[in-house]
């Protein structure tokens, strides 16, 4: 993925502050501009909003690595379908357990919590997608 992480922060703030896009969070997220970032999220009372990074919770690469098209000679050990360790077929439960969490997720002043989807600037990300929820 040709993602940086800073747009991932960026576009977890920017949705928090129910802004339509990251691009102005993203000079913001420096040493000298932080703080003020910080106190903005919080008096907007969004600073405790809470969520799930997929990129961080969900191992992709235990369940598709060494097929021929990915190219990888790494030694990963793959997890299948059955085995308790595949996670891909988990994205059904883990949106409803994210809906179920109420405030963690979804705002008072919304009637059905979000689901955010994050890409690189370049749109590369549409060129390998394996999972849609």
């Amino acid at each position: 993925w040709t993602g940086v992480f800073r747009d991932l922060v960026a576009a977890v703030v920017a949705d928090a502050m129910d802004w339509p896009t990251y691009e102005p969070v993203c000079p913001r997220l420096t040493a000298d501009h932080l703080a003020g970032l910080r106190q903005e999220l919080e008096q907007a009372g969004r600073l405790h909003v809470v969520y799930w990074i997929s990129a961080f919770a969900v191992n992709l690469h235990s369940s598709v690595c060494k097929q021929p098209e990915y190219d990888c000679m790494c030694e990963t050990i793959l997890h299948h379908k059955r085995s308790p360790l595949y996670e891909l077929d988990r994205a059904d439960e883990v949106m409803q357990v994210m809906f179920d969490a109420g405030e963690s997720v979804q705002r008072e002043d919304q009637e059905h919590p979000r689901h955010v989807l994050v890409m690189d600037c370049e749109g590369k990300l549409l060129t390998r997608a394996w999972v849609v929820t």
